[in-house]
């Protein structure tokens, strides 16, 4: 089954950015991509109650830097970075995240956690890999 093209605005495609700069800005892009990934996934996956009806709803509801405005992503939404190589950072992922849904390039995971978290949930998900230091799961 191909993965399905989605049409996302600038301001989605900014948030998304937003969002995996501030969970992952110091990891590596395939972490920042799986970050990304779930997130289209999420949105994707008809699941609206459990995971939001659009981008800013998915990202308040299911990401920790989003939901608690941490230090990191409120500097990607302010584009008030604290030296250049974290804002070189963050055009890297907004070059990412481009990427990814130009592509269509969605993957398959909705969660990803370290190994020692989320043991009970993880139960009931399907394992789709690893990437990194992460698990990642579907239903």
């Amino acid at each position: 089954m191909p993965t399905p093209k989605i049409k996302l605005s600038k301001e989605d495609r900014l948030a998304l950015a937003q969002m995996a700069y501030g969970e992952n800005a110091g990891e590596d892009n395939d972490t920042v991509k799986m970050t990304i990934q779930t997130a289209v996934n999420r949105l994707l996956s008809g699941r609206a109650k459990e995971f939001g009806k659009d981008i800013p709803e998915v990202l308040k509801k299911g990401y920790y830097a989003v939901s608690k405005n941490s230090p990191l992503y409120q500097q990607a939404v302010s584009g008030k970075f604290s030296d250049v190589p974290s804002k070189v950072r963050f055009s890297e992922i907004q070059k990412l995240t481009d990427a990814i849904i130009d592509d269509g390039d969605f993957g398959k995971a909705q969660f990803y956690f370290k190994p020692d978290e989320a043991k009970a949930l993880k139960k009931k998900l399907v394992p789709q890999g690893n990437v990194g230091k992460y698990e990642t799961y579907s239903y």
